[in-house]
């Protein structure tokens, strides 16, 4: 009975209970960051090759019909590998760290409640770093691709100039896929984490 007393006593601060959120954001974020660290893993290896494929375009351009066309598709293939291989090794990053913090947050460590509000705004940082990769990276290189097929061949210009936008309404598309995706975490580590209950509660 003394021992059971003495544990419910510690199970709370201040004759409060102890809120949930923590655990339940702990395990969240374990699994959260453990699906990252899958998905990315892949990814982070593309980067490599981007510059086979560059080389290849420029090998084989001079062998093919169109071979201007071809070079410009082959960097754009090249660009959109090493964008993935630099958003991969990021989010590798990322995922591990919050894989820590999500421990730290499944047993209410003090330090975890601190790292949990830096990685939402390390979080918000990555995200506006990888929207602009898409839009200011990933889009003109189709947008580049394009007029190099309008240039090689007269007949495809008009289609060309019909996918003029193509290429930007495709980066601001993965880029808002992005943010609805990649946005609501850190957004809810950085509010929960900064509530004086909370922060209160992760005290071990």
């Amino acid at each position: 009975m003394n021992d059971f007393a003495t544990d419910s006593m510690e199970a709370s601060a201040g004759g409060l209970p102890v809120p949930s959120s923590p655990k339940v954001l702990g395990i969240l974020s374990i699994i959260f960051a453990s699906l990252m660290l899958l998905f990315n893993l892949p990814a982070s290896c593309m980067g490599f090759f981007g510059s086979a494929v560059s080389e290849m375009g420029s090998a084989f351009s001079s062998e093919v019909e169109d071979g201007e066309a071809f070079q410009s598709m082959m960097e754009v293939v090249s660009t959109i590998y090493r964008v993935a291989g630099i958003q991969g090794l990021i989010m590798l990053a990322m995922s591990g760290l919050l894989l820590g913090i999500g421990v730290g947050q499944l047993k209410y460590r003090r330090w975890a409640a601190k790292w949990s509000v830096i990685w939402g705004g390390m979080g918000l940082g990555v995200l506006f770093i990888l929207v602009g990769l898409m839009i200011f990276v990933v889009g003109p290189a189709y947008e580049r691709m394009f007029e190099a097929v309008a240039l090689a061949d007269p007949e495809a210009e008009k289609a060309a100039e019909m996918l003029a936008g193509f290429g930007s309404m495709m980066g601001g598309w993965a880029s808002a896929m992005q943010v609805v995706v990649l946005a609501p975490y850190p957004i809810l580590m950085i509010v929960f984490f900064r509530k004086p209950d909370i922060v209160q509660a992760m005290s071990r």
